[in-house]
């Protein structure tokens, strides 16, 4: 049986200042069911600014995108809490996703109480129980955000995302910030979250062979707008930009690409 679409874009776009300083320009995707989908390519080419639009901390200039087919562009504020439920992000920074006055405990425990999802008792069994899915001690929630590593709050963020149980979760470059052992250990966690929750995944990353492991398609994107879509098995050879056979060839070899 064939995924389910969970999302769409449909020519979304945005310009800051003058309509002829776009930053994206009509790009169309589809996220099907517990797929991983990339987008990948070069800083500045706007891959950060549609994880912003998607998530309403910015308004698009035009287009639209859909949850399941349901209109997502222009959401009252109660309907804005509603689609946080089902759509989340993780940011590339951990520790500015924390007050550092609130223990791990409260930082899990408040999509519960914010959303009224369960009484007090069911909200914490909710919370122990990721942490062991998370692979973290149940002590570790009377810690605060400074007392642990970049890698351990990592895998909290990752936690309260879950919660929810949502359909989609936005990574915006969630792991470049860590070594590349924690990055791993970051990335095989995650994959054993959406196995056992089914989720889908926009993992947005200018680390092209992470993308290439972990994603089942790619969007390659170039001054604001989507060059081409490819799949993660033989990326040099189905590519038909040159752009994006030499982007991808350099990232491999671990340079940095220029485009000439």
């Amino acid at each position: 049986m064939d995924n389910k679409l969970i999302f769409r874009g449909d020519k979304i776009s945005k310009h800051y200042g003058t309509p002829q300083n776009k930053v994206l320009k009509e790009v169309s995707f589809e996220i099907y069911e517990s797929e991983c989908v990339g987008f990948v390519g070069e800083s500045g080419c706007g891959k950060s600014t549609l994880a912003r639009i998607i998530t309403h901390l910015t308004q698009a200039n035009g287009g639209d995108f859909f949850l399941k087919e349901k209109l997502m562009t222009n959401l009252s504020k109660i309907e804005k809490k509603e689609y946080y439920k089902k759509v989340q992000m993780i940011f590339q920074d951990p520790l500015s996703t924390f007050s550092p006055r609130m223990k791990i405990n409260e930082y899990l425990l408040e999509p519960f109480i914010n959303f009224k999802l369960s009484n007090r008792k069911g909200a914490q069994i909710s919370v122990d129980k990721i942490m062991n899915s998370m692979k973290l001690p149940l002590e570790y929630l009377n810690k605060y955000p400074h007392e642990l590593s970049g890698g351990e709050l990592q895998r909290i963020v990752i936690a309260r995302a879950v919660l929810l149980d949502p359909e989609l979760i936005i990574c915006d470059e969630a792991t470049s910030a860590l070594d590349v052992t924690t990055q791993k250990q970051i990335i095989t966690l995650l994959k054993d979250i959406q196995k056992e929750r089914s989720f889908s995944i926009m993992f947005i990353t200018h680390n092209l062979a992470l993308a290439e492991q972990i994603c089942n398609k790619i969007y390659v994107m170039k001054n604001g707008k989507i060059l081409e879509e490819i799949g993660t098995k033989s990326i040099i050879k189905d590519a038909k930009h040159l752009y994006t056979r030499q982007f991808f060839t350099a990232g491999r070899l671990g340079e940095k690409f220029c485009d000439a």
